[in-house]
């Protein structure tokens, strides 16, 4: 069988039981004792840490009900700068790579080019690169055991929201490295959203070689482009209330690229998931309230007679009304 076929048929049975094995997962309000806190942060600063030291080539599947992701992570450090690469193994050879506060896009028949102070739109990879306390800072921590994934023996952290809005996350991190081999989105009822499953992780002695023949072909004057992060329009509609944690990084003016409609943009993050909002035009045959692809929700509401606003992250659908109902238009 394929390598990548493996890949899919594995991940598709180990998919489905990982559904019903958090079916009974643990109230949000069970109470944090200090062991558990204590015990936390310690495997999260080593997570965090390890991800920074080692030099690896890390295999994995991204994977929700309906779609299977395979991709490779690669680390490596060059002139002290650590670089991290991913690269989708389906479709058309291409990859995201981050330098020196830039995200640098590597695409087929294309020239390269960078985009500052934007971070890779990727859950894993946003979790292994925050500290132990800024985790901490969003999340309540439930030590749950050890178990084994690929031979190698993990320990279990739960993260629940603290706001009580988002989706909670079950980290499985290999106990003698201190590497993430698995991360779980799973809702309040345990039903799993979206995973990222190691299948081999190859820790190096040196730089990963794909990673060092990019690095020496990587255009010395890597070209910048203008992004909606930068920007800080003022829009017509603001929200009554930002969730818990989360904030406004950037508020923009612009044209919908396939019709050239008007849209105004608002783009919030708590650092780990963002949430794009959208006001557009009312459109009477836009009749899907609610619609979830691949574990991201968008969620579509009218607040006025002229006005449509849409929700789309990573987040429950609650979560995702909760903030429609906060628009506002101004006066």
């Amino acid at each position: 069988m394929p390598k990548y076929r493996f890949f899919r048929f594995f991940s598709v049975i180990l998919l489905s039981a990982l559904v019903m094995s958090w079916h009974q997962a643990e109230s949000a309000n069970s109470p944090i004792s200090e062991d558990d806190l204590e015990i936390a942060s310690a495997v999260l600063q080593h997570m965090s840490v390890s991800h920074e030291h080692y030099l690896y080539d890390n295999y994995l599947i991204e994977a929700t009900v309906s779609n299977i992701n395979p991709m490779k992570i690669s680390h490596g450090i060059f002139d002290s700068d650590s670089i991290l690469f991913v690269n989708n193994l389906n479709g058309l050879p291409q990859g995201m790579l981050s330098y020196r506060n830039r995200l640098v896009y590597l695409e087929p028949n294309s020239n390269v080019y960078a985009v500052e102070d934007v971070k890779f739109p990727n859950l894993y990879l946003r979790l292994i690169s925050l500290g132990a306390d800024e985790i901490l800072k969003r999340y309540i921590p439930l030590v749950s055991g050890q178990s084994r994934i690929s031979g190698k023996l993990v320990q279990v952290i739960k993260l629940i929201p603290k706001n009580r809005l988002g989706y909670s996350l079950v980290l499985c991190i290999d106990q003698n490295s201190g590497l993430l081999l698995q991360l779980d989105v799973v809702d309040k009822k345990g039903k799993l959203v979206k995973s990222f499953m190691s299948i081999h992780m190859d820790i190096l002695e040196s730089n990963p070689a794909f990673l060092t023949d990019i690095m020496a072909t990587l255009p010395e004057d890597i070209k910048t482009v203008n992004t909606v992060e930068k920007n800080k329009d003022r829009l017509t509609w603001d929200l009554k209330s930002v969730p818990s944690n989360f904030d406004v990084l950037a508020t923009n003016k612009h044209a919908i690229r396939n019709n050239n409609e008007s849209s105004e943009y608002m783009l919030i993050s708590d650092g780990l998931t963002d949430v794009s909002i959208y006001l557009t035009e009312h459109k009477s045959e836009i009749r899907i309230p609610l619609s979830s692809i691949n574990g991201t929700t968008i969620f579509r509401q009218r607040v006025s007679d002229k006005y449509d606003v849409a929700v789309i992250g990573v987040i429950p659908p609650s979560m995702a009304k909760m903030i429609a109902d906060n628009v506002e238009l101004r006066k």
